[in-house]
């Protein structure tokens, strides 16, 4: 049983190089990561941090600051990151007899809108390629995660790069059908629907004796197993390592079978570890594609490998 929970907010300002970590404040965060990036911003978070020092506050406000958020739970002694990226906005207000400051953070928001692209990926060269010249120029992706038929796809006339890399990787998913989202300094691509993850072994299990809370169920009249149907819902405790895009593998009665993340949402005040929770939506999962199955993890009412630019296969 998970129990005893930690975390560690850090924050560097890019403007005078100052930086500093929260883990001692009451701190709430609702963290939402999704496998495409299809709508501008999937991925984000919304963080709340009760009384903090008006100094920090005020740095913060001014822009231009970094934010990794980590958890952890006290048993295992360690944290594990759950998200970064940029305050895109800062709001402080008062309630009661507390000040409570509320960033909403994006993934590097500035790399991705403000850096300008302008070149053409000679004739012959493939959609991989592409996208290594893309991140090639986003100074913090470091590192791809692909998989799909699409990278082996050769361009025969070439392909034409105008404009901000977040416009251009909406413009190569939407020509090719890919999926794609960045989370932790990775760019994740995949075929439309499918999982960058291959390896069905390294897909994190959930059960009872893992987390799961209550038991999975239809969220409405549903018997078939397929796009058209509502899905089934379930709830785990919180668990930074369930990726969106990757599999899982799902233990309860008929339901066992192995999962695409879809969309996963981390909640959780610092003060209530009851309140540490996973919401995820996802697809079954088979070795010869993902047949499209919502399932979205709630609960009921009881209650990657990293592989290098150069190297994407």
């Amino acid at each position: 049983m998970q129990v005893g929970i930690i975390y560690s907010l850090t924050v560097n300002d890019r403007l005078s190089g100052r930086g500093w970590e929260i883990n001692d404040l009451n701190m709430s965060f609702e963290v939402t990561k999704d496998s495409s990036s299809a709508t501008s911003q999937s991925n984000h978070a919304t963080i709340r941090i009760w009384n903090l020092a008006r100094e920090k506050q005020t740095l913060l406000e001014r822009g231009k600051v970094q934010v990794i958020l980590k958890v952890g739970y006290q048993q295992e002694g360690n944290l594990t990151y759950l998200f970064s990226g940029e305050a895109v906005s800062v709001n402080t207000r008062k309630e009661q007899a507390d000040v409570i400051t509320e960033i909403r953070v994006t993934p590097i928001f500035t790399e991705l809108s403000e850096i300008h692209i302008s070149h053409t990926i000679p004739a012959g060269k493939t959609v991989r390629d592409v996208i290594n010249y893309i991140v090639s120029k986003v100074p913090s992706v470091k590192k791809v995660t692909a998989q799909g038929d699409f990278l082996s796809k050769t361009l025969p006339d070439g392909y034409s790069l105008m404009g901000n890399p977040y416009s251009l990787l909406k413009q190569l998913a939407k020509a090719y059908k890919l999926d794609w989202n960045i989370d932790n300094d990775t760019l994740f691509v995949a075929d439309a629907g499918m999982s960058w993850e291959l390896n069905v072994e390294k897909a994190y299990r959930i059960n009872q004796l893992s987390g799961l809370v209550g038991r999975p169920y239809r969220s409405e009249d549903s018997t078939e197993q397929n796009s058209n149907s509502s899905g089934i819902t379930f709830q785990c405790l919180l668990n930074p390592r369930i990726q969106a895009g990757g599999i899982i593998r799902l233990e309860y009665e008929g339901f066992t079978d192995y999962y695409k993340v879809d969309t996963v949402r981390f909640s959780g005040t610092s003060h209530s570890p009851s309140t540490w929770l996973c919401d995820v939506s996802c697809s079954r999962y088979r070795q010869d594609g993902n047949h499209r199955w919502a399932l979205l993890l709630r609960p009921d009412k009881t209650g990657a490998v990293n592989v290098s630019t150069s190297n994407i296969v």
